[in-house]
């Protein structure tokens, strides 16, 4: 018997990020020096596609829209709830910028932590790091789901 899929989180994220869990108590406050929280109204710009990435974000409340713009054409990767993180593909230092733009669905909270800060705690701490690494593989999986509805949606 086929597994049925769910398709019902084609858009909207499900996963919470538990990453920050993971910090030990001197970890958690030089994190807490390296990072700022900006508040966003609805429709205001968090980060533009091609962009310098200098920060990795995570949602503190609210909703983002996650998408890719060619200037002609815009397709909604997913909507962000609180407890995720845009960015993490820049984490990398290979990809210094977004690959993606992302605004506030809703007026939205998020903190932006300095992005050479967010990859000393990859380096220092090997149970964050593997936290993180899952949170990629989850939106790897999600936007390819995501792809697939869109390719299958009825006319």
């Amino acid at each position: 018997m086929a597994k049925e899929r769910n398709y019902s989180a084609c858009t909207i994220s499900t996963h919470k990020c538990e990453c920050f869990d993971k910090l030990n108590e001197e970890e958690k406050k030089f994190l807490e020096e390296n990072k700022v929280t900006i508040k966003y109204k609805k429709g205001e710009i968090i980060c533009k596609q091609g962009s310098y990435a200098s920060h990795i974000m995570s949602v503190d409340s609210g909703l983002v829209k996650v998408f890719l713009d060619d200037g002609v054409n815009s397709l909604v990767l997913k909507i962000l709830r609180a407890g995720n993180l845009l960015g993490l593909s820049s984490a990398n230092e290979q990809n210094s910028t977004f690959q993606y733009s992302a605004m506030a669905y809703v007026d939205t909270v998020v903190e932006q932590i300095n992005i050479t800060a967010f990859r000393d705690l990859l380096n220092r701490n090997r149970e964050f790091a593997k936290n993180v690494i899952n949170i990629l593989s989850a939106n790897s999986v999600q936007i390819n789901n995501r792809f697939f509805c869109l390719t299958h949606k009825q006319s």
